[in-house]
C-alpha cells in the first residue's frame, strides 16, 4: 500500500467532464482512504454510481445533475461498487432528493453479506448484467461485493475502490484480489481510461493494473525476504514512513500476503511465535 499524504494528492475540482457524458462529482469527504473523496460518477444523466458518505453539503453540489429537468423525471439508477461507508453513505440524501422532485429512483449492487441499509431497497446485480449501457464485473477483493463497470459509450472502466488514482489499493482477500486484477487484463486488452473511485482519471489504464499485480508480487518477495518475523516488524519494515491508523491498514494488508504464503505452503507459524519460511522437502 502506497497512499499518498495530503501533501502530494492531485488537486481535483469538485465537478468535472471526465468523457463526453460522464461527469465527476467529489463526496466532499477527503481523508488519507479516500484521497481527495468519493468520485460519484453521474453517467448520460441516468445511471449515478456511488453516493459519497452522506456530507452535509453534497445534496447541493449534486442536486444541479440530479433534480429533474422534465415534466415527466426519467428514473435514475444508483448502482454501488462495493457497500463501504464513503460509497453507500449517500444513499438517503439521493433517495430524499428523489423523492422530493417526484423523479423515481432504484439502487443496486452486487449482493454482499451487510446490505441492510434502512430505507434503502437493494436490487441485486450479477456479474455481465448490463443496466443503462453499463455492464457490471465482479471484482472481488477488495470486498466480498466489489464491482467494476464498464461503459461502453465513453470506453471508461469505473473501477470503484479496486484500482485507484493515486498510491495502491486495500483489500480484504489478496488472492481474490489478484485475479480480479488480472479478470481485467483479459477482458480490456486495449483499456486507456479509468475512472476510479478515489483520486484523478488515469489514462494508462492497463499499465496501471500491470503495475498493481507487480507491486503485489514484490511485496509477497519483501515479505518472504524478511521472515522470520512479526507482522509488527514486518511493517516496520515495509512501511517506515506511514503511521496511525494507516499504518493499521498496512499491517492489515501484511497478514493478508502471509495468510495467501500460508495457503501456498511456503510460509508457517513457529512455536516461536514468528512466521517462517516453510522448508520445502527435495
Amino acid at each position: 500500500m502506497a497512499l499518498p499524504s495530503s501533501a502530494t494528492l492531485a488537486p481535483l475540482a469538485a465537478i468535472t467532464h471526465v468523457a463526453p457524458t460522464v461527469v465527476r462529482i467529489l463526496g466532499l469527504n477527503p481523508g488519507p482512504f479516500t484521497l481527495n473523496g468519493t468520485n460519484c460518477y453521474l453517467v448520460s444523466s441516468r445511471v449515478l454510481i456511488d453516493t459519497g458518505s452522506g456530507e452535509r453539503d453534497f445534496p447541493a453540489l449534486i442536486a444541479p445533475f440530479i433534480l429533474p429537468r422534465q415534466s415527466v423525471p426519467e428514473p435514475l439508477t444508483v448502482i454501488c461498487t462495493h457497500n463501504h461507508p464513503d460509497h453507500v453513505g449517500g444513499n438517503h440524501q439521493i433517495a430524499e432528493m428523489c423523492r422530493q422532485s417526484g423523479r423515481p429512483v432504484r439502487f443496486m449492487k452486487l449482493p454482499g453479506p451487510d446490505d441492510a441499509q434502512e430505507g434503502i431497497q437493494w436490487q441485486p446485480l450479477k456479474d455481465g448484467d448490463v443496466v443503462d449501457g453499463v455492464r457490471v464485473i465482479a471484482t472481488p477483493g477488495h470486498t466480498s461485493d466489489h464491482i467494476c463497470l464498464w461503459y461502453e459509450t465513453d470506453k471508461v472502466l469505473f473501477s470503484g475502490d479496486c484500482i485507484l488514482g493515486q498510491g495502491t489499493a486495500v483489500f480484504s482477500d489478496l488472492r481474490t484480489y489478484m485475479a480480479s486484477l488480472s479478470k481485467l487484463l483479459e477482458q480490456f486488452p486495449t483499456l486507456s481510461t479509468i475512472l476510479p473511485g478515489h483520486g484523478p482519471t488515469i489514462e494508462n489504464g492497463r499499465e496501471r493494473i500491470s503495475a498493481y499485480i507487480a507491486h503485489r508480487q514484490q511485496r509477497e518477495e519483501e515479505v518472504l525476504a524478511r521472515l522470520p518475523a512479526t507482522v509488527d516488524a514486518l511493517a516496520e519494515a515495509l512501511y517506515p514512513e506511514i503511521k496511525g491508523s494507516v499504518k493499521d491498514a498496512a499491517k492489515r494488508g501484511i497478514v493478508m500476503h502471509i495468510k495467501k504464503l500460508e495457503e501456498d505452503g511456503k510460509v508457517e507459524l513457529g512455536s516461536d511465535g514468528l512466521h517462517h519460511r516453510k522448508e520445502t522437502s527435495s
